[in-house]
């Protein structure tokens, strides 16, 4: 929010967390919010069984037999069938918002900060309207191994469909590249995270030396590693962390 509102005429922002109603920071003035309500209801539910009919679930079932050599299961059919439920239900949601806000007719990006179910919705806006479809890709939304059973529903159809799909490291990147099948496919592009320099630490003249760290405390973020170079050192350190332990 920071950077984005300098080079759009317009943003809207789409929360798709559960709704708070603590004010966490002031948006610009050419930013506006609204909140996506994206719990599946039980009509929701039931009505999702219609696609099981559709292209897109027959094209991955195909997929995932020829190219993960895996056969469907329960769990899997359920994850597919939830992903496509999900995906319809933002859809509307985010047409309904364009609507509202008379964007019909303008140049749109849509852009997911994650690679899931949020992106088969863009993709599949985008295509409608002739529009740019981006979406972001980290770990949870990559790696299959993450998930049980290891497998991660439509990244071939998000693949083909969106305009481009940013991994934060070039190991995501590859690791897709490998799944698929594809040598260097042209939308799969690596954008790293960063922050700003915010310049270096003032001097200090205390014998204890101060270290931080910044992630969840579970073993993926491997916080042990900085355990094992610090009971190697010879002289003080005090070691910070900022943030708990929950898995995902």
């Amino acid at each position: 929010m920071k950077f984005l509102p300098q080079y759009f005429e317009e943003i809207l922002l789409l929360v798709t967390v559960e709704k708070s109603n603590k004010l966490i920071y002031e948006l610009p003035s050419n930013v506006r919010a609204a909140h996506l309500n994206q719990q599946l209801s039980f009509a929701d539910k039931i009505f999702g069984f219609h696609f099981l009919f559709s292209p897109h679930f027959w094209n991955e079932w195909k997929f995932v037999r020829r190219q993960y050599k895996m056969k469907l299961n329960s769990i899997m059919l359920k994850t597919m069938l939830s992903y496509l439920q999900a995906a319809a239900k933002l859809k509307r949601q985010i047409a309904a918002q364009i609507r509202k806000h008379e964007l019909h007719g303008k140049e749109l990006i849509y852009y997911s900060f994650w690679n899931d179910f949020r992106s088969i919705a863009i993709a599949q806006l985008a295509k409608q309207t002739g529009s740019v479809a981006v979406a972001r890709a980290h770990g949870w939304d990559v790696y299959f191994e993450r998930h049980q059973p290891p497998y991660l529903p439509f990244r071939k159809f998000l693949t083909e469909h969106l305009d481009r799909c940013y991994y934060v490291s070039e190991n995501g990147r590859s690791y897709t590249s490998a799944k698929l099948g594809y040598v260097n496919h042209p939308k799969l592009k690596v954008a790293q995270l960063g922050t700003q320099f915010s310049g270096t630490n003032p001097e200090s003249n205390e014998e204890t030396f101060v270290i931080v760290s910044c992630s969840r405390f579970v073993p993926l973020k491997r916080n042990h590693l900085i355990a094992d170079v610090l009971r190697h050192l010879s002289f003080p350190v005090r070691w910070i962390h900022f943030g708990s332990g929950f898995a995902r």
